[in-house]
Order: C-alpha cells, then structure tokens, then sequence
C-alpha cells in the first residue's frame, strides 16, 4: 500500500474520533511562566489538500469553494474509502500544477531558524516571560519533542502551507500548556494539556485577473505567487510571522478577546454554511480577528474568503511521483 493511501486510511479512521474529541473553547487565562518547547518544522513549504476530519463542518464549508468529491470526502468516509483513485486524481490536478511551478521558481522555501528566533523573541517580550527558557527545535517528521515532558512546560508549534487552491498563505500556531496549576488541569496533566488554542493567520487573498474555474484559478495563482523571484510569498510569511507573534503573546498574557465574530456561520436546517464577511469596500481589506471551532482565532481581513479548515492536510511528498507515474503509464497504452 502507497503512502497516499496510508495517509487517506489514517484520515478516515480520524474522522471517527473527531466528533467525539471536540469541546467547548477553553477559559482566556494567563499561561505560567514555564519552560516553552518551540517546535517548528524545519520542511519546505507545502500545498495542502482539501480534506479534513478534524471538524464536522469542513466538508459543509468546502462545498463553497472546492469540487464536491472533497465536500462529500470530508463528510463521508465510505465516499472516501470507495473512491481513492478519484480523489487522487482530483487532489493532482488540483495541487500539482501550481506545486510544480513555486517548486521549479524556489518558491519553497523553509524560514524555521527566522521564524523559531521571532519566536523567542516575542515569548521574552511577553510580561513575566523575560527570563523563560525557550528550547529552539527545528522539528522533522522524525524528531520527538524536545525537552523534559515531566514537567510543567509549554509546548508551541508553528508552521506555513498554502491554502489547497493557493489563494493564500496560512501560518499556524498551536499553543498547549501543560501544568498542574491550571484551570482544569486533568490528572494526567504531564501527557494532556490543561489549555490549548490555535492561531490561524491568513495572508491577504490572491486572485487571478481572469475569470477561472477552480483547477485553472489555482495553476494560475502558482504563477502570481511565483513573480518577481516569489515576491508574493516573502512579503506574505514576513506579514504572517509578525501577526502570527502577535498573537502569541496576547493568548500567553491571557488577553486574547472573547467576544470575537465567527468566522463561519452553520445552518443546521438547510446544511449551508456562509462565511463573515464584511462588504463595505474600505472595511473588507481590514485585518479582523474571528472565533472557529473551539479554541481557534483567524487572523484575516475581513471581506478575504478563505477556508481555514486544510491548513494540516498536507500533500502527500510523493503525490508528484505517483501522477507523473501514472501519466507514464496511460502514455505507454496509447
């Protein structure tokens, strides 16, 4: 069995402890001055695929901007398991394209060491955090998490991936803190975090100037993304990292807001979902905070229509291998 398909098997098998795993958002307090372990991933930036088990509104949500093989993958793990090879397919020819074109330009690049440093930085900036260590981990797949995990610490990771259909650049960050003195800390408080909460930042929204439909407008966004020896992509992850800082340091000092917007507006009567976004001209190029999914902020402007819900499902690293395999052996039968 291929990696792609042990990916997709690993991902169904998720989608049955999704909905069970969800809870409510977790209290705004101020984390404990403890050891951070930073984690960030020391891999090329990725393209991501539209298929998530994470939450049960990704498959309602994608509806509005991917094929529905995707909305009907998220939503249905027999639609899953009963048509791999088209889902593979679809997750080619929507990836590859624009993947290949930002590959070919060094479009994909890795800023681990800049991003762990800022960071840092911005943990020691934070009130009462000045004198936290921070253990600096440029993660691979590989790697364990650094650090003594007996005690009380506080775990951050942060990565970038494109949006599936490369209308933007999203930096992730996750925050989870381990302490037996906590609001609610579980007994087993040295394996389960007591508080966790994720960060999601959005770069501004490229569109093509044509008219496209899915496929074509995401080959095309390769392209723009990869202009000017990728200026786009630079300029987008400076942004992110700085916003991304932001952040960290609000839900660190407990002063992230709790009465953000949704991000997402779900109508369980006619199973739609409709995203926030602001239609005034001068407001919708504004950077907005918006609540989604428990314990998730989105950092985006606020008339930019871009899903969230993909940022961790990333193309399989052999995904190029196997259509270029593929297309050599259709090629042989003609």
């Amino acid at each position: 069995m291929n990696r792609f398909s042990c990916g997709l098997i690993a991902a169904t098998l998720a989608l049955f402890a999704g909905a069970a795993t969800a809870r409510e958002a977790e209290p705004v307090v101020a984390m404990p001055a403890v050891p951070v372990h930073l984690i960030v991933p020391a891999v090329p930036l990725r393209p991501t695929m539209p298929l998530l088990f994470k939450s049960e509104n990704a498959g309602l949500r994608s509806y509005n901007t991917y094929p529905r093989i995707f909305g009907n993958a998220s939503r249905s793990p027999k639609s899953l398991m009963f048509r791999w090879a088209e889902f593979k397919d679809e997750t080619h020819a929507l990836a590859l394209p624009a993947y290949r074109t930002l590959r070919e330009a060094g479009c994909l690049i890795t800023d681990a060491d800049v991003f762990a440093q800022m960071i840092g930085d911005a943990v020691h900036a934070t009130p009462g955090f000045a004198e936290v260590p921070v253990e600096k981990e440029p993660w691979a797949p590989e790697n364990t998490l650094p650090g003594d995990r007996t005690q009380p610490r506080i775990e951050v990771v942060a990565i970038h991936t494109f949006t599936p259909e490369y209308s933007a650049l999203i930096t992730s960050v996750t925050l989870s803190a381990y302490s037996p003195n906590l609001p609610g800390a579980p007994r087993k408080w040295q394996d389960k975090p007591a508080f966790e909460r994720d960060l999601a930042v959005v770069s501004d929204r490229v569109d093509p100037p044509e008219s496209l439909e899915l496929v074509a407008a995401a080959a095309r966004r390769g392209e723009l993304w990869s202009q000017d020896q990728c200026a786009r992509v630079h300029a987008a992850i400076a942004a992110n990292r700085i916003e991304a800082a932001r952040l960290l340091q609000l839900a660190l000092s407990g002063a992230l807001p709790t009465d953000l917007p949704a991000d997402w507006e779900m109508n369980r009567w006619t199973g739609k979902a409709t995203h926030n976004l602001a239609t005034d001209p001068t407001e919708a190029v504004q950077r907005r905070l918006y609540s989604d999914e428990p314990n998730l902020v989105v950092s985006r402007r606020a008339g930019d229509d871009v899903m969230t819900d993909f940022r961790s499902s990333w193309v399989p690293s052999d995904a190029e291998e196997q259509a270029d395999a593929k297309a050599a052996k259709q090629a042989g039968k003609n």
